[in-house]
């Protein structure tokens, strides 16, 4: 919840947890607790970097870090 209104300036509710999921790069592991939520405003949306809002069938069609691409077959069996 903090992470969503710190990066974007939104609120989410009905919070459903999709998973956790740990990956490794060699120099450090990271520990991910993926959620959904709903949002019913995007009026405050506000981000630092650029971003797009996409079906999730095309998220693989983007740049990311290998760490968060590990995480697309948990967001997409939802």
């Amino acid at each position: 919840m903090r992470e969503l209104q710190e990066e974007t300036g939104l609120t989410g509710s009905a919070w459903q947890s999709l998973g956790t999921h740990s990956f490794s790069y060699p120099d450090r592991l990271l520990h991910f607790q993926l959620f959904s939520c709903l949002c019913a405003s995007f009026t405050a949306l506000s981000c630092e970097s650029g971003h797009a809002w996409v079906r999730i069938d095309a998220l693989a069609d983007y740049p990311m870090p290998e760490a968060n691409s590990a995480l697309l077959p948990m967001l997409c069996a939802r």
